[in-house]
């Protein structure tokens, strides 16, 4: 009787696949490539903001104004906008090969930030809001301040109530919320709470005070979107699990 014929098994990830065919990347090593990426490219812009504070004129390649990270347009901002989209791009494949509804939800709500951003949209209606409702400027803000909040509690709103929807239909995707729920109030932190006591106090402040106050809100928006393409692309790389199984309230 002849013995029964055993298939090969598969090659596991990082393991050879033949002469000629390079290894895959484990998960692991994949995890460890972004995050080395993002530390270097990140490292890189924000040392460019720091030569461009502390030595303007010298004739550096910094001293183009894209790398004052307080100026629209700026490198950090551009890299920041680059990796949420790619976030979003991510989100969106997820969504379809897995139907989690909260994919989608969070792909929206990613790529409004991306947008409101780089439109200035919360800027020109906030601006709009402040002289249509002679809205006030208490604690040191500026009328458009109030009007930007009131813009930011608005746009939260509705993309919120979305979330919540998407996340109550979604029990077996939930842990999608809460590991990006926390990203997005880090980055919130930053870009609306830093910014807005910024513009607060700025009159208070010595011109080297104000400048580090700029560079830690430049430096903790770039790190939270860093974050959230970290936590979208472990997402990614983490296996379906079975319906129910992550069923988190």
């Amino acid at each position: 009787m002849s013995e029964p014929t055993v298939a090969p098994a598969a090659p596991s990830s990082g393991e050879a696949r033949g002469p000629g065919v390079p290894a895959a990347l484990s998960r692991e090593d994949q995890r460890a490539a972004l995050l080395v990426w993002l530390v270097v490219v990140d490292a890189v812009v924000l040392t460019g903001n720091v030569l461009h504070s502390l030595a303007p004129g010298s004739g550096l390649l910094t001293d183009r104004e894209a790398w004052n990270g307080n100026t629209d347009g700026s490198y950090a901002e551009m890299l920041g906008h680059a990796q949420l989209l790619l976030a979003v791009a991510i989100l969106a494949v997820l969504w379809r090969r897995r139907g989690g509804a909260i994919y989608g939800a969070w792909a929206l709500l990613l790529a409004v930030v991306v947008a409101d951003d780089f439109l200035r949209i919360h800027e020109t209606a906030g601006s709009w809001a402040a002289v249509t409702f002679g809205l006030p400027g208490p604690g040191g803000l500026r009328a458009q301040d109030v009007g930007e909040l009131g813009v930011w509690a608005a746009l939260g709103l509705v993309l919120g109530s979305v979330v919540v929807v998407a996340h109550l239909r979604s029990p077996d995707h939930r842990d999608v919320t809460w590991t990006l729920a926390r990203l997005l109030l880090v980055l919130a932190a930053f870009a609306v709470v830093v910014d807005m006591m910024g513009s607060a106090v700025a009159r208070f402040l010595e011109f080297s005070a104000l400048r580090m106050t700029t560079f830690l809100e430049t430096t903790g928006e770039l790190g939270a979107m860093s974050l959230i393409l970290l936590g979208v692309h472990q997402m990614m790389l983490r296996p379906t699990a079975p319906p129910g199984s992550t069923n988190q309230v």
